[in-house]
């Protein structure tokens, strides 16, 4: 005796796709969130300075310090100085020192350039 193919796969193609879909989006969205720089319009200090268009660049855990680039200046920034809980979750989100990579331009081969004396 054939039983009948919705008896036995009772989930049909239609919410077979939906379920990949929203599987394949919760992941490429994860994926992205992970990738995504720590960016901040406004970030307030304990000590009273506010800093704007700010990006996390890294978190140095021995020295517990943030690298921080506000408005295109470089600064770091001891974790004390991060509001909680604000500061458990940069910890955590925030590259760790090192972690990030830099682009190096090779060495021109061939002859060195003579120098002037």
């Amino acid at each position: 005796m054939q039983s009948n193919p919705s008896e036995r796969f009772p989930m049909n193609l239609a919410k077979k796709t939906l379920l990949l879909v929203g599987l394949l989006g919760a992941g490429v969205l994860a994926a992205a969130e992970a990738g995504a720089p720590l960016a901040y319009a406004r970030f307030d200090l304990a000590n009273g300075l506010k800093l704007r268009n700010v990006v996390v660049k890294n978190y140095d855990a021995k020295n517990d310090r943030f690298l921080l680039v506000a408005d295109g200046k470089a600064i770091t920034v001891p974790a004390e100085q991060v509001p909680q809980p604000f500061r458990s979750a940069l910890r955590r989100k925030a590259p760790a020192v090192g972690a990030t990579t830099a682009i190096v331009s090779p060495v021109a081969k061939g002859k060195p350039a003579e120098q002037k004396r």
